[in-house]
This record gives structure tokens, C-alpha cells and sequence, in this order.
């Protein structure tokens, strides 16, 4: 299987584990994940090198601040799925937008 559907998967569940568990009370159900992987060609095997890109795309409430959402997705879904072996050495960003009423 590859990395990315490994990783997405993962998050996916993560997802659902903070939203029942109630760590991230903001969340809604119907969450969507898409990780990109870069890897290399070593002699025809695809060898993972980076996580390059996390998605995440869920339901929200309407009082959840942007920077929230982004801070607690980092912290309490990310951090734990993704390894920091395998995770960018740039800078992080997130990008959030939020779906006008």
C-alpha cells in the first residue's frame, strides 16, 4: 500500500478518534484526507523521501476561529500520525478556508 494511502487513512481515523473522544469538541463528522508523499527511484523502487502535503477537510462549527482549527489539527491529528522523519524541513504552513453560510 502506499505510503500517502497509509497516511491518509490514518488521519482519517485520528480525525474521528479527537471528534468522539471529544479533544477537538469543534469538530463535525464527514471529514476528508489527502497526503502527498515525495519519493525517489532507486533502481525501480519507489522510496518515500517526505511527506510533502496534508489535507484535511472537515465540518465544523460556526464559532471555530481559523487559527484554532489550524492549531488543533496540527496538535492533536498530525503530529501523532505523521513521523518528523518523514515530514517536510521547510517551514509549516496551513492553509484553512472557511465555506461562507
Amino acid at each position: 500500500m502506499p505510503l500517502s494511502h497509509v497516511l491518509a487513512t490514518k488521519i482519517g481515523a485520528k480525525l474521528t478518534e479527537v471528534r468522539k473522544n471529544g479533544t477537538c469538541r469543534w469538530l463535525r463528522p464527514d471529514g476528508k484526507t489527502q497526503v502527498t508523499v515525495e519519493y525517489y527511484n532507486d533502481n525501480g523502487a519507489m522510496v518515500p523521501v517526505r511527506v510533502h502535503t496534508v489535507l484535511i477537510s472537515t465540518q465544523h462549527d460556526e464559532t471555530v476561529t481559523n487559527d484554532e482549527i489550524a492549531r488543533d489539527l496540527k496538535e492533536h491529528v498530525i503530529k501523532p500520525i505523521i513521523p518528523r522523519s518523514t515530514s517536510t524541513t521547510r517551514p509549516s504552513s496551513t492553509s484553512t478556508h472557511q465555506a461562507g453560510s
